[in-house]
């Protein structure tokens, strides 16, 4: 994920920053595990199989990788409330689409945004 973080600053934040990202860590992790194979330790075959392997779950866990991070995250609220009428119990659902940044909350509902900035604590206590 860092090294995703990182490349898409630099390139842009698709399939195709999280596959090339995927790639590079894979290669490197095989350069690492060629040795073995060098000093007779794994059979060719053996590291060929666990590549292939590996290489299907680098690219899978960069694409869960960048989807987690960039997807767009919902705040869901549940609450029961009473109408007129007695014992008439119903759940009503706001939905909040919702973007963290550092001390800074932004709600957005409706294509309406609310803003909320997180209170500095006090140094006396």
């Amino acid at each position: 994920m860092a090294v995703y973080a990182v490349f898409r600053r630099s390139l842009a934040p698709t399939p195709a920053t999280a596959a090339v990202v995927s790639l590079l860590l894979w290669g490197v992790s095989r350069l690492y595990g060629a040795g073995h194979v060098v000093m007779g330790q794994m059979p060719i075959h053996i590291f060929a199989i666990m590549s292939g392997g590996l290489l299907a779950g680098y690219l899978l866990g960069g694409q869960v990788g960048r989807w987690a991070l960039e997807r767009r995250f919902e705040l869901l609220l549940q609450y029961e409330y009473e109408p007129n009428v007695a014992f008439n119990y119903r759940l009503k659902q706001l939905r909040f689409g919702y973007k963290l940044e550092r001390d800074t909350l932004l709600l957005t509902r409706d294509n309406v945004t609310e803003t909320w900035k997180r209170i500095a604590e006090s140094d006396s206590k």
